[in-house]
């Protein structure tokens, strides 16, 4: 009997965020982001899971892409003048 075993191999494509979503594959880890950062709980009371280094990073070194969610500008404006938050 032959059996035959393919690696099935993610798919990556343009992802473009949405006002609720960041991706339609979240967990879908990044092979580049995977030589420098990993999620871990953090340390911190209450503060949930974190982005971390896994090594030792050069200066300068790009470790991690976010792209967010898009949020409408008047929401923008209502963060920036009512609650002082910068976006």
């Amino acid at each position: 009997m032959v059996f035959f075993n393919f690696k099935v191999h993610p798919v990556f494509h343009f992802d473009i965020s949405t006002e609720s979503q960041i991706s339609s594959s979240p967990h879908l880890q990044d092979p580049y982001e995977m030589l420098f950062v990993g999620v871990s709980t953090s340390t911190l009371p209450f503060a949930g899971e974190g982005l971390f280094a896994i090594d030792e990073i050069e200066p300068s070194t790009v470790v991690a892409f976010y792209n967010g969610i898009r949020i409408k500008e008047v929401l923008i404006i209502f963060l920036n003048l009512f609650l002082g938050y910068l976006l």
